[in-house]
């Protein structure tokens, strides 16, 4: 069958021996090596299983390319975000050294404007940090934690009443 359109057109139809004879129907084992109908099965499912490993290679390959380019990707971003945090710690110096000699320039005692500016920035480091670590608490997953504990208690109540 050469046209596409009729490639299936003849599935299912009896077809002649090899010798020219029609097979009768419901034939047993020793025929099925010769049946076109059997041979057809087994290409098409050769096919399937064919088609199916394709698609798995092709689909492993896409993540292996996508977690290498994760990967690199993720490894510029560590990288210039630590050249960022370094810029902005240095701006950062820069304006304290500028607000230093700001006052200075007022007649105020250079080793208490300098201390004064790192007493500042300690300060509000420490809050900073204080922060963090009471919203480390939501890091815990309190409701889930509260919704699991509640479950157990449950369970542990239907075992207990049965």
């Amino acid at each position: 069958m050469d046209n596409a359109g009729a490639a299936g057109a003849g599935y299912g139809a009896r077809q002649p021996a090899p010798g020219g004879e029609i097979p009768p129907a419901g034939t047993g084992a020793g025929h099925a090596a010769h049946d076109p109908r059997s041979a057809r099965l087994g290409d098409a499912v050769n096919a399937v299983y064919a088609s199916m490993r394709r698609t798995a290679a092709d689909f492993f390959e896409l993540v292996s390319l996508e977690l290498h380019r994760a990967g690199v990707t993720l490894m510029w971003m560590l990288a210039l975000s630590t050249f960022g945090v370094l810029l902005v710690v240095t701006a950062w110096l820069g304006l304290m050294a500028g607000l230093a000699l700001w006052l200075i320039s007022f007649g105020w005692p250079a080793a208490g404007v300098v201390s004064g500016i790192a007493l500042a920035n300690l300060l509000g480091g420490g809050a900073i940090f204080y922060w963090c670590m009471r919203a480390s608490s939501d890091l815990l997953l309190p409701a889930t934690r509260r919704q699991v504990a509640i479950s157990a208690a449950e369970a542990k109540a239907e075992v207990g009443a049965s």
